[in-house]
């Protein structure tokens, strides 16, 4: 293979480099006027969870054997009571249990159980906090009819009130 000359050398260079030149003007105005770009900022804002607290307990009082059915009503002193806290002025939805059963002892038999059901609360169904961000809820509930066999002791059991974002 022939090697070039030194003066055809130097002419294919100054040609590749005039090219390179060239391209290079080219692109920078064919890119020049097609595109265009900005800066923008992204944001997030974390909004406050809803909560619940519980102020005071459900409390269906005392009862003998042979007593009727009896309510608690959402605005008696004797009602659950909440403090929900979240986002000023937001609504929220309220869930209560269909029922729940009380129990005594180890709980077994009808006789160590009492029904509660009939669940109800103040506001009912839905709630709004208000300015600050909080809001009252009470809950009141029917205490089934205690039977003439029914066992003596302390009742208890454990209801979930759920409150959701709408």
């Amino acid at each position: 293979m022939d090697r070039p000359l030194p003066n055809e050398a130097m002419k294919i260079s100054r040609m590749l480099a005039i090219v390179a030149i060239c391209a290079c003007i080219v692109f920078s105005y064919a890119y020049a006027g097609s595109s265009s770009s900005q800066t923008a900022y992204a944001r997030a804002l974390v909004k406050t969870s809803i909560g619940i607290a519980k102020n005071s307990d459900l409390d269906f009082g005392d009862a003998f054997p042979g007593d009727a059915s009896f309510a608690v009503t959402p605005d008696s002193v004797k009602a659950a009571k909440f403090t929900v806290t979240g986002e000023p002025t937001r609504a929220y939805n309220i869930m209560l249990p269909s029922q729940l059963i009380l129990t005594t002892g180890n709980g077994v038999g009808i006789d160590r159980q009492m029904m509660i059901n009939r669940f109800n609360s103040s506001p009912s169904r839905t709630g709004k906090l208000n300015a600050s961000g909080m809001e009252t809820l009470t809950v009141g509930a029917t205490r089934a009819a205690i039977t003439n066999t029914q066992e003596s002791g302390n009742y208890s059991g454990v209801f979930t009130v759920t409150v959701i974002y709408q």
